[in-house]
């Protein structure tokens, strides 16, 4: 069987780094109760839920003041230097989340990436938060919409209470807006409960749960 066979292979994975902790996760819809019964019957176990949240673009973005001594531009990061910089503030910010630089260049190397943008703060040049939009043509093709996404949001946490993450949110709604399109997605975790206030006071609305599971290897 499939399921077999991947978690043979994280095995042997895993064996090749001794001491650190490994894991398989799945992801599913709530209404995928076969898959979830499963992996269940497989060893795993519920971890947490993930919320999708959309916000229409026709809906008013709040005119949010940018915090002082903050600069804010758009951000390609078109050097490995500046990758690494990237990486390692939003690894500073999530540090029970890390992101490795290859994930990243995978990420900017893909067609999402061909269209996206990052809007990102800088205290003088050191960077401070940034929020990642990028939108799926070919996924709004088969859904039949005009969607982008915004993601990957973060700010550091010497500059957090300072407006800087609603600032960058509306900025990044405006950018995807002045491109034509109709709507924003963004998924967060349910447990984290001060970045779903945050998204819900700036228009995003909860629309659909999926369920993670671990399977400890």
């Amino acid at each position: 069987m499939l399921f077999e066979q991947a978690v043979k292979r994280a095995n042997e994975i895993a064996r090749e780094v001794p001491g650190h902790r490994a894991q398989m996760m799945f992801q599913y819809e709530v209404t995928e109760t076969q898959s979830i019964a499963y992996v269940l019957s497989k060893g795993c176990s519920y971890a947490e839920s993930v919320f999708q949240m959309r916000r229409l673009l026709s809906q008013e973005i709040p005119s949010i003041p940018r915090p002082d001594n903050v600069s804010v531009r758009q951000w390609r990061m078109e050097t490995e230097a500046e990758q690494r910089e990237y990486i390692q503030a939003r690894n500073e910010a999530f540090p029970e989340a890390p992101f490795d630089l290859a994930e990243w260049q995978y990420f900017l190397q893909s067609p999402l990436w061909a269209v996206g943008n990052t809007i990102t703060a800088f205290d003088g040049t050191q960077v401070i938060g940034s929020v990642a939009v990028y939108w799926d043509a070919e996924e709004n093709r088969r859904f039949d919409r005009n969607a982008g996404h915004t993601e990957y949001i973060f700010v550091r946490q010497g500059w957090r209470k300072q407006g800087i993450a609603a600032y960058l949110i509306c900025q990044a709604l405006g950018y995807l807006r002045e491109r034509g399109l109709e709507e924003a997605f963004l998924e967060v975790r349910a447990s984290n409960r001060k970045a779903l206030n945050l998204y819900e006071s700036l228009g995003y609305q909860v629309i659909n749960e999926s369920r993670l599971f671990v399977l400890e290897l």
